[in-house]
């Protein structure tokens, strides 16, 4: 079953124990890879991740919240690229066709190298009712990954 955009935008913020996730797993045709973040790790925030590797998301919970979705659209050597539905966003769009389409980002960065985690993709952040949608950039200009956030 394909799902639809909204139903990922209004997933963020739920419970991992609660029903709306639990029909919302059953709906992706997909069992995840359920990884925990080492115990230590709180730069961010613990996150235990949910991995749909063939269908090129991951959700991530946080305090047992669902805090972040992942649409990943390039393959790669863990995830197959994401193939649904961007709320309206085009998998060809580069970055200039973005602006575009939804206007001046509220926040921008990236494009250089960091000296602590390295290469940094470029990418750009709106902020929407209620959520945030996070896009990285590829080394072709091309959106790469399309992430929903609280």
């Amino acid at each position: 079953m394909k799902i639809n955009w909204k139903r990922y935008v209004d997933a963020i913020g739920i419970e991992e124990n609660g029903k709306y996730f639990s029909e919302l797993i059953v709906d992706m045709l997909e069992d995840p890879v359920v990884e925990d973040d080492p115990i230590g790790i709180d730069d961010f925030g613990w996150t235990r991740h949910y991995k749909f590797m063939k269908l090129g998301v991951e959700m991530g919970f946080r305090r047992e919240l669902l805090n972040h979705i992942h649409f990943f659209l390039e393959s790669d050597s863990v995830y197959e690229g994401y193939v649904g539905d961007l709320g309206g966003i085009g998998y060809e769009w580069d970055e200039g066709v973005l602006i575009e389409n939804l206007g001046v980002p509220n926040r921008s960065g990236g494009g250089k190298y960091d000296p602590l985690i390295g290469y940094v993709r470029k990418w750009v952040k709106y902020q929407m009712k209620g959520y945030s949608i996070h896009i990285e950039f590829s080394d072709s200009h091309r959106i790469s990954q399309v992430s929903i956030m609280k």
